[in-house]
């Protein structure tokens, strides 16, 4: 009895050594782990068994084995895996790999880390004076404000973070952390309070108006890509009323009312080119335009009775110090008819007239067209006694084009500034050989010279 059981446990340990000594021989790049399990399966009598969820947390391997045994094989297939195995049987079971307390380099690299610092700090102007601002530590939700006297504290900030420095009236800007005591300072941003607006005789901020004035920039003018001045006020200053009459070129300036009509006569606003009074708004070139303010009610007061309508100041480029720049605009616009009513052909026309004639009772012999002349203009064969003509595609053109070019070019010295500008702008109608193609040119130039500190002398051509 005793033999037969060392017999059996001699044969049952070579057996399990048989199995677990299968090879398996392999060859491939960039392989998945399921195409692996799959050669396993093809090349011994194991069966692998996993979920094909576990698949998804492995990257593809690459092998070269021959006559590998199984538990190598495995071994080399699931190197850096987050999988492990385990063989009952002749069964090969895939597991998710179970969690180690090993201390990766990153927790090593964090525990070497510096302890947080608290930083002291003060934000001023580049003029020394005290800033009112919020101090933030970037990417976290720790921040302070700034006192009267533009100090601030924060406790318990890495020494490599970076302060975010906001507040009213300064520009935002961006600091790394040099130490616990800090001195920052900002840069000054100018409000649209603080902007210069031209009113009467002279310069006024905004945050000192009291009259109603509304200003326009060159750069909101220049989105507006239309030959007058007037269209490109339009829709850009309140209380304006903005009409355009016409489509013709050269002749579809607005009409601007300022708070409606104000007068029995002319309802015009006074316009005020650099100065000068009664000039004509739309002889301008838009890129030669500075910025345009218009006083409304009492503001517009200083200039008597000829502004009961209103007034529009206009204020052109000027040089500035500095080298000379050069610019150059050219646009190039195509306009068609938003929409063209479609217009019955002359035999469509004819025998609608004679229906009309019917249901009123007229005879066939007393109609203003007889069937023979729907015929005959049906047929286009009589082109003079029965003509058919569409005249919308004889007299207008799919499009119509206009077209800009602008250069200047602008700079100077504290003792002399210049600025030239050449343009000029084209425009077709829609009509087909129409007489009104229009061309303008515009020239502007002004020189400015510092003879002393009491002293400038100017010239301006325009």
């Amino acid at each position: 009895m005793k033999l037969t059981a060392v017999i059996l446990l001699a044969f049952g340990i070579q057996v399990f050594a048989k199995g677990n000594a299968q090879t398996v021989s392999f060859s491939g790049r960039n392989i998945s782990l399921e195409k692996v399990f799959s050669v396993i399966e093809r090349q011994t009598k194991f069966v692998v068994f996993y979920e094909d969820a576990l698949l998804k947390l492995t990257t593809p391997v690459t092998l070269n084995l021959k006559n590998s045994s199984l538990e190598g094989f495995l071994k080399e297939a699931l190197k850096n895996q987050p999988l492990e195995y385990s063989i009952k049987g002749e069964t090969v079971f895939i597991s998710r790999k179970l969690a180690t307390t090993v201390t990766s380099a990153t927790q090593l690299a964090a525990a070497e880390l510096p302890p947080p610092i608290d930083i002291r700090g003060r934000v001023t102007t580049q003029d020394g004076e005290p800033a009112i601002a919020t101090v933030m530590v970037k990417g976290t939700s720790k921040a302070t404000s700034t006192n009267a006297n533009g100090e601030f504290t924060l406790t318990g900030v890495d020494d490599n973070a970076t302060l975010v420095i906001t507040g009213v009236n300064i520009d935002p800007m961006e600091v790394k952390v040099s130490g616990a005591t800090m001195n920052i300072k900002v840069n000054s941003a100018v409000s649209s309070l603080q902007e210069t607006v031209v009113v009467g005789y002279g310069r006024e901020k905004k945050v000192n108006l009291i009259g109603s004035v509304v200003a326009v920039s060159n750069k909101e003018l220049a989105a507006a890509p239309v030959t007058s001045i007037g269209n490109a006020l339009a829709g850009r200053l309140p209380g304006a009323i903005i009409q355009q009459r016409s489509g013709e070129p050269g002749a579809d300036h607005a009409q601007i009312l300022i708070r409606g009509k104000g007068t029995l006569g002319d309802n015009s606003p006074l316009i005020v080119i650099d100065g000068i009074p009664g000039r004509d708004l739309n002889s301008i070139n838009v890129n030669d335009v500075e910025s345009i303010s218009v006083l409304k009610d009492a503001a517009a007061g200083i200039y008597g009775a000829r502004a009961a309508n209103g007034v529009v100041l206009v204020t052109t480029k000027r040089g500035k110090t500095g080298k000379p720049v050069v610019n150059y605009n050219f646009y190039q616009g195509f306009l068609s008819p938003t929409r063209l009513p479609k217009m019955a052909d002359a035999a469509t026309y004819a025998q609608m007239i004679r229906e009309m004639q019917t249901y009123d009772g007229v005879s066939p012999t007393n109609m203003l067209y007889s069937q023979e002349d729907v015929e005959k203009y049906a047929s286009g064969k009589f082109p003079w006694t029965h003509p058919s003509v569409n005249w919308y595609d004889e007299v207008l053109k799919n499009f119509s084009q206009n077209r800009n070019h602008n250069v200047s070019v602008s700079g100077g010295t504290e003792a002399v500034k210049y600025y030239f500008s050449f343009g000029s702008q084209w425009a077709d109608a829609l009509y087909k050989n129409s007489p009104h193609n229009w061309n303008r040119y515009n020239l502007k130039g002004n020189i400015e010279a510092n003879i002393n500190k009491y002293l400038t002398v100017g010239l301006d051509i325009a």
